[in-house]
């Protein structure tokens, strides 16, 4: 039993993620297709975050951050899940400063959600880096600035996709 566990999901788990999703961005990338190339990628690298590997999911989601074929919630949310990469790793500090400019983004953006979950994440960074007083004043409020406007869903977003909501075309 135990050695199924030390897997990590690879039969089951990230790896046919990682498959399906890599099939996919085939697709993609042959009807020429790229902006739904380019969410594939950015899924490709949350499955790779989620198996452990965070330096590298750092690095690719810092080069999706400038990848003009995704949205500008798109490339917020990369940037966020850079601090979180981070964080997962133990550098707090760091994690916490992108976190606090993908917080700006979203605010920017108009997307009341995402910037809720930021302060969240950002909350548990300072947590994880001991500094209790820097995570009570992330506490989650209501942005008053956020526009209350929404991208059409993709196709992606349904109850199969990925466990984020990557934004319309």
């Amino acid at each position: 039993m135990s050695s199924s566990f030390g897997l990590k999901g690879m039969i089951l788990g990230p790896l046919s993620a990682a498959r399906s999703y890599a099939r996919t961005h085939t697709l993609f990338t042959e009807l020429d297709v790229p902006r739904c190339a380019a969410q594939i990628e950015l899924a490709l690298v949350v499955v790779n975050e989620v198996f452990g590997q965070l330096a590298l999911s750092a690095r690719q989601y810092e080069q999706l951050t400038t990848d003009e074929r995704l949205s500008l919630r798109d490339r917020a949310c990369a940037r966020l899940w850079i601090g979180t990469a981070l964080g997962k790793e133990g550098d707090n500090a760091h994690a916490g400063r992108v976190m606090a400019a993908a917080i700006r983004e979203f605010g920017e953006l108009g997307e009341p959600e995402d910037w809720s979950v930021a302060h969240q994440k950002l909350a548990l960074a300072h947590r994880g880096s001991g500094d209790l007083s820097g995570a009570d004043g992330h506490a989650v409020r209501p942005d008053p600035s956020a526009a209350q406007h929404r991208e059409h869903p993709t196709a992606l977003q349904g109850s199969a996709g990925p466990p984020y909501r990557l934004s319309g075309q």
